[in-house]
């Protein structure tokens, strides 16, 4: 079988190729919290293999879990500010990812850490803030989401 194919949209389901949490003071969490949903097969017309063990980290711009420049992402992804919420897993708390910590997506028919592979496909619905500390940096920054997962 094939592999996953992976892909982000937003809750309307309209492709998203990134997310704009516009200006976030430091001391201070986004509000409203970004809404998306990670798929695999999204629309397709034949299974692929399903998405396991799948989480969710941030990157730097480069796709650095250290380093980089702050307009990279690079204080973003090691003071851990960007924090996420599996809505499909029935989660109540946001938690913070960034670098090596990751955090388990799924979706409701797989699970956790389970994306199907299904024909039109099976997301995991969450959510994202920007949770900035009182001492950042203050900058415009751009920084990666990544979604790892094995598949056989």
């Amino acid at each position: 079988m094939s592999a996953p194919i992976i892909s982000f949209t937003d809750s309307a389901s309209a492709y998203v190729t990134q997310f704009s949490f516009g200006i976030v003071g430091a001391g201070t969490v986004s509000n409203p919290p970004l809404s998306g949903i990670v798929w695999n097969n999204f629309q397709g017309i034949t299974a692929v293999s399903d998405a396991i063990s799948a989480t969710m980290t941030a990157l730097t711009l480069s796709g650095l879990i250290t380093g980089d420049t702050i307009s990279d992402g690079q204080q973003i992804v090691t003071d851990l500010m960007t924090e996420i919420k599996v809505d499909s897993l029935s989660e109540t708390v946001f938690t913070p990812i960034g670098g090596q910590v990751t955090h388990v997506i799924g979706s409701a028919a797989g699970g956790p850490g389970v994306l199907l592979g299904s024909v039109n496909g099976d997301g995991a619905a969450f959510e994202l803030v920007l949770n900035v500390p009182s001492n950042a940096t203050p900058t415009t920054a751009n920084w990666l989401l990544r979604i790892n997962y094995i598949y056989e």
